[in-house]
């Protein structure tokens, strides 16, 4: 998983600084515009969207890391069990 330019949502929009935000709701952070679009295909976003459809709340870019390292070495452990 990439490390993608992020801010924090207390941050302005950008505006005055010529760099354009978005919001995603999903993840709960601002993306700049241009990024915004590769941040819908990263796995974070996506990870974050299906627990935004079952009413959790987002998880951090490094949190996402975690929790999926953790659910391959789950799936790695069945693979391999007798």
């Amino acid at each position: 998983m990439q490390k993608q330019s992020i801010s924090s949502e207390t941050e302005n929009l950008g505006q005055g600084q010529g760099k354009q935000q978005r919001r995603c709701k999903e993840c709960d952070v601002l993306v700049e515009d241009k990024l915004y679009r590769e941040h819908c295909k990263s796995g974070w976003h996506k990870h974050n969207y299906t627990r935004h459809k079952n009413g959790l709340p987002p998880l951090s870019q490094e949190e996402c890391l975690v929790e999926m390292e953790l659910a391959d070495s789950k799936r790695d452990l069945k693979d391999y069990d007798f």
